[in-house]
């Protein structure tokens, strides 16, 4: 037996394909030079993408890349990362010790979930999970998290090496895969990169397609599809002279791989009945019928041992063959001979064998009987147990074996689908779906408990999928199923099914189903009525209805008099609605007198005993984020976040980032704002649920607009528009008035002011009350730059009158508003007193920004007023404020108000002086980046040793040169120092 290369054995030369291969050879040149890249190479079955990436990988091997090559199998399409283990695995084992050991064990441990040579490092610590709770919960690690590690180790392993990763048969691709790519294409590894992916483009799915060809706003994108050789060509590949292929070819249609297989049995040899794989791959019948004759020919034992080969999996050891094929050593060893001689399968260098192409391995699999592959996939599964392989990589060969009324198959499958849950809940959804069948087949119907337990892990499954449709179905499946007494189980399940509802909008379906509930639920279930009531309040805020929100809440906190920690959750996330919607000063005093045993009892309790709550701890948060308690939101918020990760809620977990993004926004931390919404963000589109993308889009335009990404803000709130699907959408109209607040600071307030209108109409009433004084101010500060103060006064004099029922936030405002005002009628001096104590009121709730808005505006009013010194001083404390929350966009305004007034400021290239407070607004990142580029590093090489892109440091460094007031590298060098001493 002569081994071939690994992964593509028995390659030949390239026969004509000179214009794609130079696409290939331009492609790799591209990345070598600098960038990212990715290949797609597209055709029909048989058509030569796998020898074109060959060619690649062979190209890359000579230029020194580092190739990966991964392959998908038709018959694993429910093995998680099934394409990236064939890709990365025995690299990782092999050679990636050292690129391992340099990840953190929390990253080691969510690729011990993917990879093997991951799990067998000493650095991956053990975790013991907090219990699984109620529906929609059950996963432990996010997997937006797995695929950053994933795109980690992959920088790790290429160092200063081009790397080339090279997924073939990508149509194959299962879900988890598909993500896992999708990821890498819109945030690709920080090195020279080519990513090269071979599809059948008619067989791919929605999802990757759609993936694959909106690369390109990442990395330009060469495509290379792969037409059928002509006449010649084929001639000249098999060997024979043009007119002696005439009918060949017209069968063939010029496709190289059928004109081989029709070569190989005989053109005109009579064609058995066609495969079933002539209509699933679109294969023709004729080459469908060849290949299924390669096999009818052979003895029954060699067959036999084929189906053993394509059950095992893309490759096949002899002991897997043994085990699967049911024959001894010296039987099985003679079938792989005949199948080697007939070039059937061949020998790589690992000593595994392959067969020469996908299609041939559907071919040896689709001609057995159903009868022969169930045995073949029983024995498979038992030898794999025998040799201690985890349920997951057992699963599939069971869900092809498995009888109705297998409970241990059936118990399995629900293990393996709660394994993968997290990384992989397309797959977890098909098992769950699959032990559901087994269930329902039996004759045994004595165990109706494990059926609602499955039903509830797949309506888990799906809703982490982003089946938000077919989860929902399900919940209210399981609505009809539960048992009406006691009612528990039936109002969580009809709560988490309001939840989903929420997320796709259907919001007056929630309200009704709620209201249903609440009806029929007898009396002595204080918590379930608090939970029904406090979710009905929940939705009324979001249908705009804040009347009916206020009254609902006020029912909420009647019911919630106990003092466990249930009765203490549902009262505060009624007190968080009564908050935002109350009418008078009373109420929001009542809902802020709650708060204070709340946080006491939440930080009292144990993760285990609020995990078991955690839904209403959203509430909670909501609730400090109106009643301005911003520090306790950013800490119940990460707290809450590291249980629902722990613990696998992860339906709550965009919407705590998105809360956690606000909190660090009025507390002046946008950097930290940023980064949660970008983790909402992605977590979002993973699920592939638009209310939360919407919601997440909508909290990336609120700290991009003060962080001075005005056009990234308005895409973002334009985005946010276009993809609601809600009847009243409210992060859409949020979202729609940040980009007006963009624009109005771009210098566009008319245009600004209108699409602020559009989003919350003249009337107002249906916004929170929590919410008015900020859009007042802000209605105020445009009307004045539009010169139309009579207007300016009418929205300065509403933010008094909304400041009424808020706190120490909503006065700030309203006298900021009327700052603006003063200051536009020339009456500097009250302009400048109505400021401060702006900047009084939000410095007693720690709003930074919002204080350095305040100084800001007193540093003008009193630099009209002649007070030069009160103006210096006041800018100087806006500056700072700004410098250190990364408001770029206002530290400019700054700046150019410094300038106006002739301010004296330091000298580029003077000395730093040691107490210097520019260093201290740097946060760690950028003070590393500032110590490296004093040390003389060029930004490329700060790039590659910080692992970040060189435009990623050219964006900090921007920032560093505001915060210090420099302008060149030279006078930075001199700002920061010695370079040899940490900053």
């Amino acid at each position: 037996m002569t081994p071939a290369s690994p992964g593509r054995p028995g390659l030949g030369a390239i026969v004509g394909r000179v214009g794609e291969r130079q696409q290939v050879a331009r492609a790799l040149a591209d990345v070598k030079a600098d960038g990212c890249r990715m290949l797609l190479v597209s055709g029909d079955p048989g058509i030569g993408k796998t020898r074109m990436l060959a060619e690649l990988a062979d190209l890359a091997g000579e230029a020194g890349a580092l190739v990966l090559t991964g392959r998908a199998a038709e018959f694993e399409r429910d093995l998680p990362f099934g394409l990236f283990l064939d890709a990365l695995d025995d690299e990782l084992e092999n050679s990636g010790k050292a690129a391992l050991e340099q990840l953190s064990p929390q990253q080691l441990q969510m690729l011990a979930t993917v990879f093997p040579a991951a799990a067998h490092t000493n650095a991956a610590a053990d975790t013991v999970p907090l219990p699984m709770v109620g529906p929609l919960a059950d996963s432990s690690v996010e997997r937006f998290r797995v695929h950053r590690a994933v795109r980690m180790v992959l920088e790790r392993l290429a160092g200063d090496r081009m790397l080339v990763l090279l997924l073939d048969d990508c149509h194959w691709a299962d879900a988890a895969s598909v993500e896992l790519l999708d990821h890498l294409l819109r945030h690709p590894p920080r090195c020279r990169t080519l990513i090269a992916v071979g599809l059948r483009p008619r067989q791919a799915s929605a999802r990757l397609t759609a993936s694959l060809y909106s690369a390109e706003a990442t990395m330009r994108m060469e495509l290379v599809e792969l037409e059928p050789l002509s006449r010649a060509e084929t001639a000249l590949l098999l060997g024979l002279r043009v007119g002696e292929i005439e009918e060949l070819y017209a069968s063939s249609g010029g496709n190289p791989f059928y004109a081989q297989a029709l070569h190989r049995v005989g053109s005109k040899d009579p064609m058995p009945l066609a495969l079933p794989l002539d209509t699933a791959n679109g294969v023709p019948t004729a080459v469908a019928g060849a290949l299924r004759n390669e096999f009818v020919r052979l003895p029954a034992e060699v067959r036999q041992v084929a189906l053993a080969a394509a059950v095992a999996g893309e490759s096949c050891s002899l002991q897997q063959a043994i085990d699967i094929g049911g024959l001894d050593e010296q039987q099985t060893v003679r079938a792989m001979e005949e199948l080697e001689r007939n070039d059937l399968i061949r020998l790589r260098e690992s000593g595994q064998f392959a067969f020469r192409h996908p299609l041939v391995r559907a071919a040896a699999y689709l001609g057995a009987t159903e009868q022969a592959r169930v045995q073949a996939h029983r024995r498979a599964a038992a030898a794999a147990e025998r040799r201690g392989w985890q349920v997951v990589e057992r699963a599939h060969h069971i869900e092809r074996s498995a009888q109705p009324g297998d409970y241990a198959a059936i118990a399995a499958l629900t293990e393996a689908a709660a394994q993968v849950l997290d990384r992989a809940p397309a797959i977890a959804a098909d098992w769950a779906a699959s032990a559901l069948r087994l269930l329902a087949d039996s004759e045994d119907n004595t165990h109706p408990e494990r059926r609602l337990e499955l039903l509830t892990h797949r309506a888990t499954a799906l809703f982490m999928s982003g089946q938000l449709t077919a989860s929902r179905g399900i919940l209210h499946q399981l609505r009809r199923e539960l048992p009406a007494d006691p009612p528990v189980q039936r109002v969580a399940v009809a709560v988490a099914c309001a939840r989903v509802e929420r997320l796709l909008g259907l919001y007056d379906e929630a309200y009704a189903m709620m209201r249903q509930t609440l009806d029929g639920l007898q009396p002595g279930y204080p918590d379930e009525e608090a939970s029904l009531t406090c979710e009905i309040a929940t939705l009324c805020l979001l249908r705009s209805e804040v009347e009916q929100a206020r009254e609902w809440a006020i029912r909420g906190l009647a019911l919630t008099t106990g003092s466990t920690l249930a009765a203490r959750l549902h009262a505060a996330a009624a007190a968080g609605v009564l908050a935002c919607a109350g009418k008078t000063a009373d109420d929001v005093e009542h809902a802020a007198s709650v708060l204070p045993s709340v946080v006491a009892a939440i930080d009292a309790a144990a993760d285990e005993e609020l995990a078991l709550r955690l839904g209403a701890i959203t509430g909670v948060v909501r609730a400090e984020l109106a009643l301005e308690r911003f520090d306790d939101a950013i800490r119940h918020s990460a707290r809450a976040l590291a249980i629902a990760r722990r613990t696998g809620q992860r339906q709550l977990v965009p919407n705590l980032l998105v809360d956690k993004s606000e909190a660090h926004y009025w507390r002046g931390q946008l950097d930290d704002a940023f980064s949660c919404a970008e983790d909402a963000a992605e977590m979002a589109h993973l699920l592939g649920v638009g209310e939360l993308q919407v919601a997440a889009s909508t909290a990336l335009c609120r700290a991009a607009v003060v962080r001075g990404q005005l056009d990234a803000a308005i895409e973002a709130a334009n985005w946010s528009v276009r993809a609601s699907r809600a009847p009243d959408p409210y992060y859409a109209r949020e979202a729609l008035v940040q980009g007006g607040y963009a624009r109005i600071v771009a210098g566009q307030p008319e245009r600004g002011v209108q699409e602020i209108l559009a989003a919350v109409g003249e009337g107002v009433r249906h916004l929170p009350a929590s919410y008015r004084p900020w859009l007042f101010e802000l209605l105020a500060y445009a009307e004045v730059r539009r010169h139309r103060l009579d207007e300016a006064q009418r929205w300065a004099d509403a933010a008094t009158e909304a400041a009424a029922v808020c706190r120490r936030r909503g006065a700030g405002f309203a006298a900021l508003a009327h700052a603006h005002v003063l200051l536009g009628r020339g009456e500097s001096a009250a302009a400048a007193t109505a400021a401060l104590s702006a900047a009084g009121d939000f410095a007693a709730v720690q709003m930074q920004i919002s204080v350095g808005r305040a100084q800001l505006l007193a540093g003008e009013a009193l630099a009209r007023a002649g007070d030069r010194d009160g103006a210096l001083a006041a800018l100087g404390m806006a500056k700072d404020l700004f410098a250190r929350g990364g408001a770029q966009q206002l530290l400019a305004e700054v700046v150019d108000a410094q300038r106006r007034l002739g301010a004296r400021m330091r000298r580029a290239g003077g000395p730093a002086h040691p107490g210097n407070a520019g260093l201290d607004s740097l946060t760690t990142r950028e003070r590393e980046i500032a110590s490296l580029i004093a040390r003389g590093y060029s930004n490329k090489q700060v790039a590659e040793r910080i692992f970040v892109s060189p435009k990623t440091v050219e964006s900090h460094l921007s920032r560093i040169y505001a915060k210090l007031g420099v302008t060149s590298r030279t006078a930075l060098a001199l700002t920061v120092g010695n370079p040899d001493d940490p900053l």
